[in-house]
C-alpha cells in the first residue's frame, strides 16, 4: 500500500503522499486543464479570502462585478465546474458556498449566467446549510442531497 515507490522522509523533502500525487496527478494534466485547475484555485481562495473577510452582500458583489469581465472561454460548463470541485480538495476550508462563488465568477466570464443557490436542511437533528449553482436550471456545482434543502429566496 501506498503512493507509489516507498520514499524516506527525507528523499520525499517532507511530503506526504497525498501531497505527492496531487503534484503528480496535476503536472499529467493536459496544459489548458492545468491553466483552468489554476485559475480554479486562485477564485477559490479569493472567494474564500472574501467570506471570511467580507459581509456576504459585499461578496455577491463582487461576484457580480468580476463575472461581467469576459476571459475563460471554450471551456465546456461541466469540465469547469468539475475543475472546481477537483481543485476544491485542495485548498483549505473551500466550502459548498466558497466553490459556488469560484464557479459563478469562472461561468459568468465564460459567458454563462449560473444561479447561486442556498438551501437549508433540518432532517437530521440539527440545522444545515448548502450552496449550489445552477445553470439553465440544472444543478451543476454542489450537486448532492438537494432534495434535502429548502432554497431560500433571495428576496430580490
Amino acid at each position: 500500500m501506498g503512493c507509489g515507490p516507498r520514499l524516506e522522509p527525507a528523499q520525499a523533502g517532507g511530503l506526504g503522499c497525498a501531497l505527492v500525487h496531487r503534484v503528480l496527478t496535476f503536472v499529467r494534466l493536459p496544459p489548458a486543464d492545468r491553466v483552468l485547475a489554476v485559475r480554479a484555485a486562485g477564485w477559490l481562495v479569493a472567494a474564500r479570502v472574501a467570506l471570511w473577510t467580507l459581509p456576504f452582500a459585499r461578496v455577491q458583489e463582487l461576484v457580480e462585478r468580476l463575472g461581467a469581465r469576459r476571459g475563460t472561454v471554450g471551456v465546456a460548463p461541466g469540465r469547469l465546474a468539475w475543475t472546481v470541485e477537483t481543485t476544491a480538495r485542495s485548498i483549505p476550508q473551500a466550502t459548498c458556498l466558497t466553490q459556488a462563488l469560484a464557479a459563478q465568477v469562472m461561468l459568468s466570464r465564460a459567458g454563462e449566467s449560473p444561479e447561486l443557490h442556498i438551501g437549508v436542511a433540518t432532517d437530521r437533528g440539527a440545522f444545515e446549510a448548502h450552496a449550489w449553482l445552477e445553470l439553465h436550471g440544472r444543478p451543476l456545482v454542489g450537486d448532492r442531497e438537494l432534495d434535502r434543502y429548502a432554497r431560500l429566496e433571495s428576496g430580490n
